[in-house]
C-alpha cells in the first residue's frame, strides 16, 4: 500500500475520478497511522501523549507492543526521562525565583 494504490483507488486522480481524495490528502499522517502497533489499543491515546513529551519511543523498529511487560531497562529509561525532567523543572523555577524577587 501506498498514496499511489490505495483503499480502492488505482492512481491518485482527481480530475477522472471526483471521488478520489487527490494530492493534499494527508498520506502520510494515514500510512503513519496504519503502521501503529497499538493502533485501536485501550492505550493508544496515552501512548500518543507520552511519545510527544518524549517519555517513549519505542523500539528501533518503531513498534511498541503495548501489551508486553517493561523490561526493567525500559522501566529505567522512562524514570530516568521524568527525573531528568523534574531536575530541569526545578532549577528553571528557582532561576525564575531569583529573577522575581533580586
Amino acid at each position: 500500500m501506498d498514496e499511489d494504490h490505495i483503499i480502492g483507488h488505482y492512481r491518485i486522480d482527481s480530475v477522472n475520478r471526483p471521488n478520489c481524495p487527490g494530492n493534499k490528502f494527508p498520506w502520510n499522517r494515514l500510512f503513519d497511522d496504519l503502521a501503529k502497533d497499538y493502533l485501536f489499543h485501550w492505550a493508544e491515546k496515552y501512548i500518543d501523549k507520552c511519545i510527544s513529551h518524549g517519555f517513549l519511543s519505542g523500539y528501533p523498529d518503531g513498534t511498541f507492543y503495548p501489551e508486553n511487560p517493561l523490561k526493567r531497562g525500559e522501566n529505567a529509561r522512562i524514570l530516568s526521562f521524568i527525573i531528568d525532567k523534574f531536575i530541569y523543572l526545578e532549577r528553571k523555577i528557582k532561576e525564575l525565583e531569583g529573577k522575581l524577587n533580586g
